[in-house]
């Protein structure tokens, strides 16, 4: 699998993972803010997935 697919497979169960929490508890918006604030304080590969799948979304000051 090329690092392009894996990206895109696990970008996507991201993204679907978001949609069913926040669909479940408005809540979770804040939960996954707040985890994605604190992965991007250190050098994570997933935290670059997030941003490719979930980024505007979860960057502060974005209201979706």
């Amino acid at each position: 699998m090329s690092d392009d697919e894996y990206e895109s497979k696990i970008g996507a169960l991201l993204a679907s993972a978001y949609n069913r929490d926040v669909a479940s508890d408005s809540g979770m918006k804040a939960v996954w803010k707040e985890a994605y604030s604190k992965l991007n304080e250190g050098d994570h590969y997933i935290a670059v997935i997030l941003e490719q799948s979930l980024g505007r979304k979860l960057r502060k000051g974005w209201f979706s």
